[in-house]
């Protein structure tokens, strides 16, 4: 998300409205959701077996929504461990499937 920028003015009106806007803002950056979230698509699933996903965040996903499927389907994080969370996740899904995950 792109970064509000202050801007300085004279006129107390204008300054107190900068003032709130920027407050808005700021309680928008903390969501994961407007942080360059990332789409992956085509995403094969085999009921039971782990998928390693490369999520394309750069750091560890907080979490994902299942956007598109092609079957009734629930994905889960694998209890398998996972050596290196800031490039992947390891899912795991209970039905064939193919689906599109937004990764945030």
């Amino acid at each position: 998300m792109q970064q509000y920028v202050q801007v300085t003015a004279d006129d107390r009106q204008t300054q107190e409205m900068n003032n709130n806007v920027s407050r808005v803002f700021q309680s928008l950056y903390a969501n994961p959701l407007l942080n360059n979230p990332v789409i992956v698509k085509g995403l094969l699933f085999s009921s039971g077996t782990d998928l390693l996903v490369n999520h394309k965040l750069g750091r560890a996903v907080t979490g994902y929504i299942v956007i598109n499927s092609n079957a009734a389907v629930n994905i889960y994080q694998s209890a398998t461990l996972n050596r290196a969370p800031t490039t992947g996740i390891i899912l795991k899904s209970n039905a064939n499937a193919t689906v599109d995950l937004l990764f945030f």
